[in-house]
């Protein structure tokens, strides 16, 4: 019998453990653990394509309307939001501390017909929606005549 190194590939197995299930805070904790630190939080949103204009759509649940900013430079929105605790972290004891607080940041840079001037967001149930209408194309190239 002879042995065979293994070479790894890249294939089901190399990934298996990135999976956000293994992550930090994915699996329930037993009782008897305490959560000492809260998880970071994440920001998810979608930018989707329609006839007439762009929607991004960022998912901010409990957050107020006063405490989300959007911000557009450049052709990059940024959404940010804060969400602060309403437990008072030296009396109160956690037996489960799965809820994430803080400030969040996410930016995305936006296609180039979106029309920023034009950006109107609304914010219901904790979804965030922004719309930029599209505007037409400008050409990208210019000929330069020769004299």
């Amino acid at each position: 019998m002879s042995l065979i190194p293994w070479i790894a590939t890249n294939d089901v197995f190399d990934t298996f453990f990135d999976d956000p299930f293994f992550r930090r805070g994915a699996l329930v904790p037993r009782q008897t653990q305490q959560l000492t630190t809260p998880l970071a939080p994440v920001l998810k949103m979608d930018l989707v394509e329609k006839e007439d204009e762009f929607s991004l759509s960022a998912d901010l649940p409990g957050i107020s309307k006063e405490d989300i900013s959007i911000n557009i430079d450049h052709h990059i929105v940024t959404v940010s939001a804060t969400r602060t605790s309403k437990h008072n972290e030296d009396s109160d004891k956690f037996h489960y501390r799965e809820r994430s607080f803080g400030r969040v940041e996410r930016s995305l840079r936006l296609p180039s017909n979106a029309d920023v001037d034009k950006a109107a967001a609304s914010y219901e149930n904790g979804v965030l929606q922004v719309h930029f209408p599209k505007v037409a194309k400008k050409e990208s190239g210019k000929k330069i005549e020769i004299k």
